[in-house]
């Protein structure tokens, strides 16, 4: 079961913004473990459950090494037959294939750990901001921001996640322990000694 998403109201709230006042797209930076991914999951359940089209580009530690490969799923039979070792993939095939997704209608391409992925890859999705009607929503471990096409994109705003408070973090962490409250002390108790106390 998945955490309930706790103390990214704000952040929730700005990426509905976006979309809603028909900017072409969004970065979520912050650094790892902060909580980009459970945003970014949040925010498109949310908008498939408003019958969006939403694509998901997930950018693994292979994917800078092996070009275009993380945009696959965005590729149709025709594009991948065409490929072979003889013929790879170009970049106006996989551009083409950006070009044609959003030309079907408006979408949501969501790329998860955007830092990720390899330089063309970039190029293409950075290509893709702001035409369309496509919305580009990307995650981005904050270090590598400017250091690539997209998030260098002028037409992308930054939004920087902020760590959670602590009283978010007790609520989080609340089913997981035996917890105690009183007053404003959290403690949290391992088989009956309090291992921690955050006073809130």
């Amino acid at each position: 079961m998945a955490d309930q998403l706790l103390g990214r109201d704000h952040d929730l709230t700005e990426l509905r913004s976006a979309r809603a006042t028909g900017r072409p797209g969004m970065v979520l930076a912050a650094p790892p473990g902060m909580g980009r991914t459970s945003v970014l999951a949040a925010i498109l359940d949310e908008w498939r459950d408003r019958r969006a089209d939403v694509v998901v580009i997930r950018a693994t530690a292979s994917s800078r090494r092996l070009r275009f490969a993380a945009l696959s799923p965005l590729l149709d039979r025709d594009d991948l037959d065409a490929a072979s070792p003889a013929r790879p993939l170009t970049f106006d095939v996989v551009q083409g294939a950006l070009e044609r997704r959003a030309r079907r209608g408006g979408f949501v391409l969501a790329v998860d750990d955007a830092h990720l992925l390899d330089e063309a890859s970039l190029r293409a999705i950075s290509d893709l901001v702001g035409t369309h009607d496509s919305f580009v929503v990307a995650t981005v471990d904050e270090t590598f921001l400017g250091l690539d096409p997209l998030t260098e994109s002028r037409q992308l705003p930054v939004h920087v996640l902020r760590p959670l408070t602590l009283r978010d973090v007790a609520a989080l962490v609340a089913p997981r322990t035996g917890v105690e409250t009183d007053g404003g002390t959290w403690r949290t108790r391992s088989q009956g000694s309090p291992t921690a106390r955050l006073h809130l």
